[in-house]
């Protein structure tokens, strides 16, 4: 199992390295990779531990990537807690005035985060399961191992 998890950890690696924001169209490749690794190790169908890619429609309709569920996104809130992609954290404005958000790979920047005073709210663990499998939003998450299984159903 232990070699799965690096297997999937070097996937994850190669889709981040890529330089700039890629498109949903750049990523599939990877993420079904990651969905063929997922599936190869199992020995039910569907997992609990599906991983998911974040995606941000942009102005033109493009899907760009944003990360993948649950790593770690390089910031910590104001209180010390490590933030992690699909997080949600709370910012507060110096007018009284709140919003949440996601965090992501980019965003929202640790100054940002510093400045407004931005904590942990919700768990990247907690994102409820009809989020994940449903637009929300500009937001849009998308299942490796749906993927993979779409793949192969083209295929047939």
């Amino acid at each position: 199992m232990a070699s799965v998890g690096r297997e999937i950890s070097d996937l994850k690696m190669n889709a981040y390295a890529k330089l700039h924001i890629p498109k949903k169209e750049e990523m599939m490749e990877d993420i079904i990779a990651i969905g063929k690794t997922i599936a190869d190790s199992l020995e039910m169908p569907k997992p609990a531990d599906d991983i998911k890619a974040i995606f941000v429609e942009s102005n033109n309709g493009e899907w760009e990537f944003y990360g993948f569920v649950g790593d770690g996104a390089g910031t910590i809130d104001t209180v010390g807690n490590l933030l992690h992609i699909g997080d949600t954290i709370e910012m507060y404005c110096k007018d009284g005035h709140t919003s949440r958000q996601y965090v992501l790979r980019i965003l929202p920047k640790q100054k940002s985060i510093n400045f407004f005073n931005g904590k942990l709210v919700k768990s990247y663990k907690d994102l409820s399961k009809y989020i994940c499998s449903q637009d929300h939003g500009i937001f849009h998450f998308v299942s490796c191992l749906d993927e993979y299984y779409k793949s192969i159903d083209n295929l047939l």
